[in-house]
C-alpha cells in the first residue's frame, strides 16, 4: 500500500511540472507571436513552426528529467547519512523508536523505477507540448502584425 501511495505521490509530482511545462511554453507562445508571425510571413511552414516548439519542449523535459534523475539518486543513496547528520546537528533523534517501527531511513534505489519515471515523466512532457506548438503554428500573421 506504501508503495502504491508513492507511486500516486511521483505521478503528482510529475503532472504538476507538466502543468508548468504547459504554462512555459504558452507564454512563449504568446510573448513570441510577433516572431512567430515573421516567420511565417517569410515561408516557414506549419510544421517547422510545430518541431520548434516541440523541440523546445523536449529540451525543458529532458534537462528536468535529468536534474530530477540526479538529485533523486543522490538523494537515494545518502538519505540515511543526511538523517544522520541532521540529528547530529539538531541533537535529537528523527525517527523515536518508540513511536516509529524503524528508528533509520531505509532507502532502495530501484533501476526500473528511475526508468519508469523517467519515461512517464518524458511521455507527459510531449503531450503537454503539443498544445503550444499547435497553437503557436495556428499563429495568423495578418492579425498578429496588424497592430505592430
Amino acid at each position: 500500500m506504501s508503495r502504491n501511495l508513492v507511486s500516486l505521490l511521483v505521478f503528482l509530482i510529475v503532472a504538476i511540472a507538466v502543468f508548468n511545462v504547459i504554462s512555459m511554453l504558452m507564454m512563449t507562445v504568446i510573448d513570441k507571436r510577433a516572431e512567430i508571425a515573421i516567420l511565417k510571413t517569410q515561408g516557414a511552414s506549419r510544421g517547422e513552426i510545430v518541431s520548434t516548439f516541440l523541440a523546445q519542449g523536449f529540451l525543458i523535459g529532458l534537462f528536468g528529467a535529468g536534474l530530477g534523475v540526479l538529485l533523486g539518486v543522490i538523494g537515494a543513496r545518502h538519505i540515511t547519512d543526511l538523517a544522520h547528520w541532521l540529528e547530529s546537528l539538531l541533537g535529537r533523534k528523527l525517527l523515536n523508536s518508540e513511536i516509529y517501527p524503524i528508528d533509520y531511513l531505509p532507502s532502495v534505489l530501484s533501476w526500473g523505477d528511475v526508468v519508469t519515471i523517467v519515461a512517464v515523466a518524458l511521455s507527459l512532457n510531449f503531450l503537454a507540448t503539443l498544445y503550444p506548438a499547435f497553437r503557436a503554428a495556428g499563429t495568423r500573421p495578418a492579425e498578429v502584425l496588424r497592430y505592430e
